[in-house]
């Protein structure tokens, strides 16, 4: 994993120097994640996001790594009629590459598509339903969205799949995300 890391910052410090303009934010949104349980009915609920991007254009391409924190949140119910909310909490790490459909002064339409890691800061976990979930704390997912950028504004949507399951009885998680970003320079 540190070797992963060090060689993304390599790969990022040598893609700054080629870019042509950079774009560094902020952004707030929500999500509404699943993941799927054998033998329970899983429900989605919506949660939270917030976290900071930079955007490195180049030309009609763009590079958009970010840090984000996420709060999910999904209710569960076995086969005797135990519900229970499941909550837990990431730091998500996207790594963006998307294109600009649009690309007017004052209003951009983009598309993008990327792999994103999520650390788990707290864990998934069952307590009254008969399910094992077994999380080992990082897990891989591909994203893929569209958005619009308002002058400083960027509203964003994306769907988010896990690339591998939970561990345990619990599958792949599937999340859908809102955003709503200002570029601050």
């Amino acid at each position: 994993m540190k070797r992963i890391i060090l060689l993304l910052a390599f790969g990022f410090l040598a893609t700054t120097t080629m870019a042509q303009g950079a774009d560094f934010g902020v952004r707030v949104g929500w999500n509404n994640a699943k993941v799927d349980i054998e033998n329970v009915k899983m429900t989605s609920h919506g949660g939270f996001m917030a976290g900071a991007f930079l955007r490195l254009d180049f030309a009609r391409l763009y590079l958009e790594p970010a840090l984000e924190f996420s709060r999910k949140n999904c209710e569960a119910e076995s086969s005797t009629s135990i519900k229970e909310n499941l909550k837990y909490s990431s730091v998500d790490i996207p790594l963006v590459l998307g294109i600009y459909i649009i690309d007017a002064k004052l209003v951009k339409v983009r598309g993008f598509i990327g792999p994103e890691v999520s650390i788990q800061t707290s864990k998934l976990k069952v307590k009254d339903i008969p399910a094992e979930v077994q999380s080992d704390g990082a897990i891989w997912s591909g994203k893929v969205g569209a958005g619009v950028d308002l002058g400083h504004f960027c509203l964003d949507g994306d769907y988010g799949f896990a690339l591998k399951d939970f561990g345990g009885d619990a599958k792949k998680e599937r999340t859908f995300t809102l955003t709503l970003g200002f570029k601050l320079f």
